[in-house]
């Protein structure tokens, strides 16, 4: 009797990906550099550790690995490296999706969800996967009815990769330090008297209590960092963030700006709309939460391009699925 081969999708999807993006590297079509708040610490030729208590520590421990393999990888390392982080990044979405949908992405969900990452520089595929990390973590445990055992190890540890990844970007790691912070809220509210206290469950909680006090502690140095920055050195709000909506305000007429808010603002209407209770509520703040973190860097904003993808998922899906019942009417 002949044994049947199961292929695994989600592993040959993710081959794909990595594939494609390394080839995408190698012939030059798309190189991912670092960022120079990493290469200067790089190029210091201190050791890592030399650096722990440094402002930039964790955004210079995520592209670590990177730098070493540009070392021995002159002009591709890098790049190679951001690419583990797109496919780790595809495979992430498509099990958001599905958790928030039911299904996996169609092929556009796919190609425009790549599209992006071409467009992104060093750091956005690598803050991308800590927003990820976050959205799997509420598709997870985010509905009122999925109580289930949160504070685990593995949990715990997404939890921190979440906040760590995230850190790349001030903007992003805001965004995914106060939807972490709902997230938690909430469970910690409906499940907590649901367990009874042992040795093990009090290690863990001690643990997640660890990564949380951890994010707390770095959000505050970021608020502070920015209201340094724009009272004492800048002395505005254009000035000072100088990669988000203050790019617009620079550059453009404030009716501009106010144009683009507008927008935002009906395509967020809009998507409520239509999409009211046919998608987990929780998903509304997120996305409102992304989009005021918008203002402070375009990465943050992009943060949006998940929710958005998966709402047109449903749109289109329950478009054709009411089309194909008239039709056979």
């Amino acid at each position: 009797m002949r044994r049947r081969i199961v292929i695994d999708k989600g592993a040959l999807l993710g081959l794909l990906v990595f594939t494609v993006f390394c080839l995408l590297s190698l012939t030059g079509v798309k190189v991912f550099e670092a960022w120079s708040q990493v290469t200067v610490l790089w190029d210091s030729g201190w050791p890592l550790l030399y650096f722990i208590d440094h402002f930039h520590f964790e955004r210079y421990l995520t592209a670590y690995p990177g730098l070493m393999l540009e070392e021995r990888l002159p002009g591709i390392g890098f790049s190679i490296y951001i690419s583990l982080f797109a496919t780790i990044n595809t495979l992430l979405f498509r099990q958001v999706h599905m958790n928030f949908t039911g299904y996996r992405p169609s092929l556009f969900a796919y190609i425009a969800f790549l599209l992006i990452h071409l467009a992104m520089n060093g750091r956005g595929p690598i803050g991308w996967t800590g927003w990820l990390l976050c959205l799997g973590l509420h598709g997870r445990f985010g509905d009122p009815g999925r109580t289930g055992p949160f504070m685990t190890i593995t949990n715990s540890s997404l939890l921190f990769f979440s906040i760590l990844f995230s850190s790349v970007s001030s903007g992003v790691f805001m965004v995914v330090f106060l939807s972490n912070a709902m997230l938690i809220a909430r469970v910690l509210r409906g499940s907590l008297h649901l367990h009874r206290l042992s040795l093990g469950r009090i290690l863990t909680l001690l643990f997640a209590s660890a990564i949380i006090g951890y994010g707390i502690y770095r959000a505050i140095l970021y608020l502070l960092d920015s209201v340094v920055k724009i009272h004492l050195f800048f002395g505005s709000y254009s000035a000072v963030i100088t990669h988000g909506v203050g790019v617009l305000v620079e550059r453009y007429e404030l009716s501009v700006v106010l144009l683009v808010a507008a927008i935002l603002g009906i395509s967020f209407a809009l998507f409520w709309t239509f999409l009211k209770g046919r998608i987990a509520p929780v998903l509304w703040p997120l996305m409102a939460i992304s989009m005021v973190g918008g203002a402070f860097g375009f990465t943050t904003l992009t943060l949006n391009i998940p929710l958005v993808l998966i709402f047109i998922s449903i749109l289109i899906r329950e478009f054709l699925s009411n089309l194909t019942s008239q039709t056979q009417t």
